[in-house]
């Protein structure tokens, strides 16, 4: 059981006991009493395993086919060794006419230990050196005769 459907039993239990509400039970699991009501009646028929999810154990309904997995895994090995996740999905999409979303080739990557090949980046300044000047920057200068800085400085 999962630390969601843990507490479900004791409170189904002390339901069908009589010692809470079906409105006290359904607050407590953040359900609707319809709901808490139709967990009871699965839990009086199926004891403890009635209260868990029924889709634990089967594959997703929207899960990528064999097939279409091996399609997308098969290019990326042998001429698009160096590509991202970005370019690697263009690139099905563009060759292969594969039209999956770049969060699922990346998943497919990594479940497949085939990481995207990440790029050097831009340069980096060390620490303590500054960088050059650009070629046109610009000084400031006053050109009047008054004496700004009243004797404190230059004129």
């Amino acid at each position: 059981m999962s630390r969601k459907e843990v507490p479900r039993a004791g409170l189904v239990h002390a339901a069908l006991a009589g010692r809470i509400t079906n409105q006290q039970g359904a607050t407590a699991l953040r359900l609707s009493v319809r709901q808490f009501h139709r967990l009871k009646k699965r839990f009086a028929r199926d004891g403890p395993r009635g209260l868990l999810h029924r889709s634990r154990g089967r594959p997703s309904p929207r899960r990528l086919d064999e097939d279409l997995r091996q399609r997308i895994n098969r290019p990326h090995h042998h001429r698009l060794p160096r590509l991202n996740d970005v370019h690697l999905t263009e690139k099905l999409q563009e060759e292969h006419h594969l039209t999956i979303s770049r969060a699922s080739v990346r998943r497919l990557r990594r479940a497949g230990r085939h990481p995207a090949s990440r790029g050097a980046g831009p340069a980096r300044i060390a620490a303590g050196v500054s960088a050059k000047p650009p070629a046109a920057t610009l000084i400031q200068i006053d050109g009047s005769p008054f004496d700004w800085l009243e004797g404190r400085g230059p004129p």
